[in-house]
């Protein structure tokens, strides 16, 4: 794991900045309160790079530029510097890396110590079928399992057209709007504005050839997206040197608007990315339900993807993640991705009783104290009907109940509709 040191230097790799943790006070549970049930939903740890599409690209255009001889110096070095990636990254594409499974498993010890009466009975694992889902899964349960070994652990790995970890992927609705919504070109404009004169490209190649790039932007999203996956890698690899401070806000910047309108709470088009996750929050909602009537469950674990975490905080309308503007030039200000979903992001509902009967919830985002947004006298914890109701009330407003693709809507209704 990363220290806190770091995280300043990591935040302009947005959805790619490793996990930091930081070590918190937590406000004490009111008297008489204990925790019994935790329910979780996690992204997967620190990773390779998906594939070498991007470097694949950067080294594409690089190679032109050299055999027409219209390549810098620094051009040649970056160059030279993607091809020794490339190597290196080589049967390791998308795989957790090491500095993944310490996030992973410093999150799990930090959870055991914190809550350690709680785990007293059985808890349930669920991971999508992506291998560094499932490796992320693994981890994590190695540190219940040596810490906890008398606690029963029921796994379970979904497959892609599971509609409450990956509903951004059988959502028909949010598939149409991803390909073809307003959103596009209202970003490719504002990404061609900003990087189509950005004089970065001079650093890697003459002014002429600049100038005959099809697509810089794309060009210069490659880069960042190289630069920024490189510190979640087990490798002592960096391509920081080549960017400025300022170079390196622009990029992110652009990415952070992408991230922003794709998966998170832009308004333009009445919220369909963040009501996608609705059966994410229905099975929260159900599993805390069971847990509270039936018993029996310390836990509900679950480990997806950032397009899993980034809609589903914006719906539960935690105030950093849900914050809305049609000002594309202002949401830096209002919302940042490396504050919601990092490598290993997390959301967390803590469940506490007294002798009275009485529940109250906590809510963490990767590990800090965030308020439920409901009226509370003990914030940031809240009383579980208030919660409860809160969330059931938005569920049901919902103006237009996203479409799932028919084998997704029918294992849904079997299994989530009970």
């Amino acid at each position: 794991m990363l220290s806190a040191c770091n995280e300043k230097d990591l935040r302009m790799n947005g959805t790619d900045m490793p996990y930091v943790y930081k070590e918190q006070k937590y406000t004490p549970a009111p008297e008489s309160f204990v925790p019994f049930y935790i329910n979780f939903v996690c992204r997967h740890g620190s990773r390779y790079p998906i594939e070498s599409k991007y470097i694949d690209e950067l080294i594409e255009v690089l190679s032109d530029a050299e055999k027409k001889s219209m390549i810098t110096l620094t051009g040649s070095q970056l160059k030279t510097s993607l091809e020794h990636i490339i190597n290196k990254f080589n049967n390791k594409w998308g795989l957790l890396s090491h500095v993944g499974v310490a996030e992973i498993q410093g999150i799990a010890s930090r959870m055991i110590k914190n809550y350690i009466h709680v785990f007293d009975e059985a808890i349930y694992v669920q991971s999508d079928s992506a291998e560094r889902c499932v490796k992320t899964m693994d981890a994590f349960i190695d540190v219940f399992k040596n810490k906890k070994d008398s606690i029963k652990i029921n796994t379970e790995i979904v497959k892609k057209d599971n509609v409450v970890l990956n509903f951004f992927d059988v959502n028909l609705e949010y598939l149409k709007f991803k390909k073809h919504g307003t959103w596009k070109n209202i970003y490719n404009s504002y990404s061609d504005s900003i990087l189509g004169n950005t004089r970065l490209l001079y650093k890697f190649f003459l002014p002429e050839y600049v100038s005959t790039i099809n697509k810089a932007p794309q060009f210069l999203h490659a880069l960042f997206k190289i630069n920024a996956i490189l510190p979640n890698t087990d490798e002592k690899i960096s391509l920081k040197d080549f960017f400025t401070g300022e170079e390196e806000y622009l990029l992110w910047n652009t990415q952070n608007v992408k991230e922003y309108m794709e998966k998170g709470p832009w308004p333009g088009e009445y919220g369909l990315q963040t009501d996608i996750s609705f059966p994410l929050l229905e099975d929260f909602l159900i599993t805390s339900y069971n847990s509270i009537v039936d018993g029996g469950v310390s836990a509900d674990f679950r480990f997806a993807h950032a397009e899993t975490i980034i809609p589903f905080a914006a719906f539960l309308d935690i105030n950093i993640a849900s914050a809305k503007t049609m000002d594309i030039n202002n949401v830096s200000n209002v919302w940042k991705d490396f504050e919601i979903a990092p490598m290993a992001a997390n959301i967390m509902w803590i469940f506490y009783s007294n002798n009275d009967g009485e529940i109250i919830v906590k809510m963490l985002l990767n590990e800090k104290e965030v308020s439920f947004p409901v009226n509370s006298n003990i914030t940031p914890y809240a009383h579980w009907e208030d919660i409860q109701k809160y969330y059931q009330n938005k569920l049901d407003a919902l103006s237009v109940i996203p479409s799932l693709s028919t084998e997704a809507k029918l294992k849904y209704f079997k299994e989530y509709k009970k």
